[in-house]
């Protein structure tokens, strides 16, 4: 459950963070060439300045009469609570827009069969390096942790942070020890990974097809407005 006043105090950080990461995005233009989103970009700067890392934000005493109450900023599990039920309202939110997809009805299903066969090809790929760690390196490595590529990559944050939640209270048998601990981080971190992996290969490549579509007069990829009939 969050406490009123930590939820206030992260929401109000993070909204710092992500004014900054415009700024950032605004004067930069690797940045905004590569389409890295904002919110990454807040991310990164949350992971440097907070408790992970540099630790440098200070810790809030709220003192209540008899009752004293220290907030210690940006801890893993207020923000996986946040991801959780925001996810949820983006998603909403999408479905709320109106469609301008009507004459692409055979894109959409190319590109669901597309999508659905790279999360199977990302869920291979993902289970075949496990099974090399685990033969080689790290033969303690969790089984199902090559699974959360297609989760990160395919699905985002939401899904993978609570698959990695779920598998995370998995205990090593025998022990009260978790078989995967950390789970939830390691899921958002697949998650990130997929975010900058979009960026810096997916937005180039994507720019090729476009313009060489444009080049043979060819509609741009996209479930957008179909071109207008030739004459």
């Amino acid at each position: 459950m969050l406490e009123p006043w930590s939820l206030i105090v992260d929401l109000a950080l993070l909204g710092v963070f992500l004014l900054i990461a415009v700024v950032i995005r605004r004067f930069v233009s690797f940045i905004r060439k590569f389409r890295i989103p904002d919110a990454i970009i807040a991310g990164f700067i949350g992971l440097i300045v907070g408790p992970s890392v540099l630790n440098i934000l200070p810790k809030i005493t709220r003192i209540h009469g008899d009752f004293t109450e220290v907030i210690t900023p940006l801890q893993s599990g207020t923000l996986l609570t946040l991801i959780y039920h925001l996810m949820g309202i983006a998603f909403i939110a999408l479905a709320l827009k109106s469609s301008e997809g009507k004459g692409r009805t055979r894109s959409a299903v190319s590109g669901g069969f597309y999508m659905v066969a790279s999360y199977a090809i990302q869920g291979f790929i993902g289970l075949a390096v496990t099974l090399i760690l685990m033969l080689t390196i790290f033969p303690d490595l969790f089984p199902s942790f090559g699974f959360l590529l297609p989760f990160g990559f395919g699905q985002g944050p939401g899904l993978a942070s609570q698959m990695g939640k779920l598998w995370s209270g998995i205990m090593v048998p025998g022990t009260a020890t978790s078989a995967f601990p950390n789970g939830a981080s390691v899921g958002l971190s697949f998650s990130t990974i997929g975010f900058l992996w979009a960026c810096i290969v997916g937005v180039p490549l994507m720019n090729i097809l476009i313009r060489r579509r444009r080049r043979r007069g060819e509609p741009e990829p996209g479930f957008g407005k179909p071109p207008p009939p030739q004459p």
